[in-house]
């Protein structure tokens, strides 16, 4: 069962399904899943959009027990 769903997560079967993976009511109805690039958010996030992404991300995960690594490696 685990194998199944850690196939059913790569990107190229998400890519699959990208209609589950839009914006509806949206005129262009934006996708989520674009290239499948390590690090192509880069493109896409200014500085300052990166660093409030961050802090929400850890306040959300405070008390979970949860760590997100926030080095530069794109590896």
């Amino acid at each position: 069962m685990i194998a199944k769903i850690a196939h059913q997560c790569t990107f190229g079967e998400m890519k699959k399904n990208s209609d589950n993976f839009t914006i509806k009511n949206v005129d262009s109805n934006p996708l989520f899943l674009r290239k499948g690039q390590i690090g192509d958010w880069r493109n896409y996030f200014s500085a300052e959009l990166s660093m409030k992404f961050d802090e929400i991300l850890v306040s959300k995960l405070e008390g979970s027990g949860l760590s997100f690594d926030f080095g530069t490696s794109d590896n």
